[in-house]
């Protein structure tokens, strides 16, 4: 350790240096007792200070001779030359000592005064000294390691860096330059394209790669086009970090170019991230490219490996652009015929709390499993439907179509087929065992993809742009070799549709109208279909006790239910609620609110200017665009509320950015 005073004792003998000078000058120059005072004072407090100066050193002194007691010739020899840098410190982390090494290589005079935290970054006063830290001294890497030990009762820390700069350094860019695999394709090519001249076709394409190569020019990157709508864009961690704090601008970018008949063109990205491999992160992104198209398109999903949310989410704010090919639709019947004729019967499951489309499209698929001479069932609750008309309807007709849950089981086999209508999460079916137990899965469905959805089913029929699971499966009966449904069957699914159209003013499209005029050609009487939608009087009454409670908040309209309630038909009365409130003028959105003693049931319905489900997404829900819900358990309902607005806030500022951009 270096000899000789410290910076703070020159500074004090200095001062004290100046005051006797100025005092002896003034002594000379005026006399007087005035004079002779300051002297004397002066001279008390220089000899104070230099009391308390050699009693501190005196004090620093004797711990350093403590120290040094405790430690053998050898060891101190041993310390001192030790070829790590050594620090002793207090409780309090105050230096005590330390080796030539540290003073050669932390300090630039003797700091035996000086505070640990003031000479290291990163360090944690909460380390209890049994494991390392990294930490960093004038811009370099360490990584330290400590033990413990007492001198007089107090309790001294001996702190060892190793100088670890350099592999810190490359394990920094190890992680920094880790692949991240992106795959992006064109949502709505071919509608872009449909009308369009050849000039023109070129000019819409060109448009959007140029916006996708500019924004992949922000990076070190690499950008393939490998399909006509398809680009592989494989970019560095740190790159993907800037895109991700960005929010993929570039989905906002694109949407930018609108077309004079005032389409404009969206994309969807899938990531893979985090994994060790360009095959993983590939596979990883394809996967997660499928999520972005099954919750509708024009967003990004990120795949994190090694994370508990198996997806992030990015965009989606606007609604969903209906394709017009039935490319798909065929392609999946195809399959689906196979599948069902290798299997030994078939099992048709919808979600909990059954829908006239949940039932429709079950009766639908059973049709078509029979039509290809197969045994079929469809699993139904009865006692929690909310289409007890309907399948009462089908029943009276003589069709054998419904088991309950506890019957499916005696049909359930390693060879049966069972099919997921209207819902594609496991949390939500209707008869989770039967799911979870089959050996082949398909799923039907019209609602976007969730993150917790059913993992992997052998056959995946998702499209969020579809009015409803009836409308998917009225296309899929015209391209099997099933037949053609009768008329309770046809009636069946016409009322799925019309449910979920709202009697065709809302989310119906060009395919709506085809399925339903197919339904039409096939002897449906419109007047029977009308009859199963009579409202009962106890859900009329339950209804209007939902409306006689409601708030406004923005744009949106609450309706919260009083009392507790569990009856079968209060989901049903939520749902009418909630679409009558949709539909008042300058309601954007509009959610019922309940509690069942065990949860808070929310239904959630919006006039198309708000994205529901991002909304139930935000409350562990899901469902589409203009029609979506959420149950969440052991919640009071004041919490639940709370959440819902702040939710709604969230969503209403993501609509509004997305607005001003375009």
């Amino acid at each position: 350790m270096k000899k000789g005073f410290y910076t703070y004792e020159i500074a004090a003998m200095a001062l004290v240096a100046v005051w006797l000078i100025t005092a002896l000058l003034g002594l000379f120059v005026s006399g007087g007792t005035l004079v002779t005072v300051q002297l004397i004072t002066a001279a008390a407090a220089g000899l104070t200070c230099a009391v308390y100066l050699y009693n501190q050193r005196t004090n620093n002194v004797k711990m350093l001779r403590h120290v040094s007691r405790r430690l053998s010739p050898m060891d101190r020899h041993n310390i001192e030359s030790f070829p790590m840098p050594v620090i002793v410190v207090d409780s309090s982390m105050s230096v005590r000592w330390y080796n030539g090494i540290a003073a050669s290589k932390f300090f630039t005079g003797d700091k035996i005064s000086a505070n640990a935290r003031d000479i290291i970054r990163g360090y944690s006063t909460d380390w209890d000294g049994r494991t390392s830290q990294s930490v960093i001294v004038n811009g370099k890497g360490y990584t330290v390691y400590g033990s413990e030990f007492s001198v007089q009762g107090e309790r001294l820390f001996v702190l060892y860096f190793h100088d670890d700069d350099e592999l810190k350094r490359i394990s920094a860019e190890y992680y920094s330059s880790r692949p991240v695999v992106m795959i992006i394709t064109i949502d709505n090519y071919d509608e872009l394209l449909r009308e369009a001249r050849d000039l023109e076709k070129t000019k819409i394409v060109a448009g959007v790669e140029e916006t996708i190569l500019r924004w992949a020019n922000r990076t070190s990157g690499m950008l393939l086009r490998y399909d006509r709508e398809r680009y592989i864009f494989m970019v560095e961690e740190r790159d993907f970090r800037r895109l991700k704090d960005d929010k993929f601008d570039l989905l906002d970018d694109v949407r930018k170019q609108v077309r004079p008949d005032g389409t404009y063109p969206t994309l969807s990205i899938g990531i893979g991230h985090g994994y060790d491999s360009f095959r993983e992160g590939e596979k990883a992104a394809r996967q997660a490219l499928d999520m972005a198209l099954g919750r509708g398109g024009d967003q990004a999903a990120v795949s994190n490996k090694g994370s508990s949310e198996l997806y992030e989410f990015y965009g989606g704010v606007t609604k969903g652009i209906e394709r017009n090919s039935k490319v798909r639709s065929r392609v999946v019947a195809a399959s689906l015929e196979t599948m069902i004729k290798q299997a030994s019967n078939v099992l048709v499951v919808g979600h909990a709390r059954s829908d006239m489309d949940s039932i429709g499209a079950a009766v639908g698929i059973q049709f078509i499993a029979v039509g290809l001479g197969k045994e079929a069932k469809c699993v139904v609750n009865r006692e929690t439907s909310l289409a007890e008309n309907l399948i009462r309807y089908v029943d009276d007709s003589g069709l054998d179509v419904f088991i309950s849950p506890a019957q499916a089981r005696k049909y359930l086999t390693p060879a049966t087929l069972v099919i997921v209508v209207d819902n594609q999460k496991i949390s939500t079916v209707e008869a989770p065992e039967i799911v979870e137990g089959a050996s082949n899965l398909v799923i039907i469905d019209h609602h976007r993809r969730a993150a917790d959805c059913i993992q992997n089913p052998a056959l995946l029929f998702n499209e969020p742009n579809s009015s409803s699971a009836c409308e998917m499966t009225v296309e899929l009966i015209q391209y099997m070799s099933c037949g053609k449904p009768n008329k309770v069957q046809s009636e069946a699914l016409l009322a799925g549709i019309m449910l979920d159209t709202k009697t065709f003013t809302s989310n119906a499209g060009v395919r709506t109208f085809e399925a339903a005029a197919y339904l039409r050609r096939r002897g449906v009487d419109t007047g029977t279909v009308k009859q199963l939608f009579a409202e009962p009087f106890e859900t009329y009454n339950l209804k209007n006790k939902f409306l006689g409670n409601i708030a406004k908040y923005h744009s949106a309209v609450i309706a919260v239910l009083p009392v507790n309630s569990n009856v079968n038909y209060v989901n049903k009365s939520a749902s009418l609620a909630a679409d009558e409130l949709a539909a008042i003028e300058r309601v954007d959105a509009a959610f019922a609110v309940y509690s069942t003693g065990e949860q808070v049931v929310i239904c959630a319905r919006s006039s198309g200017a708000v994205n529901v489900q991002l909304v139930m997404e935000r409350l562990g829900g899901g469902g589409h665009h203009n029609m979506a819900g959420a149950q969440i358990r052991n919640t009071p309902v004041d919490e639940v509320l709370t959440r819902l607005k702040y939710a709604i806030d969230q969503v209403l500022i993501e609509a509004k950015q997305a607005s001003a951009e375009q």
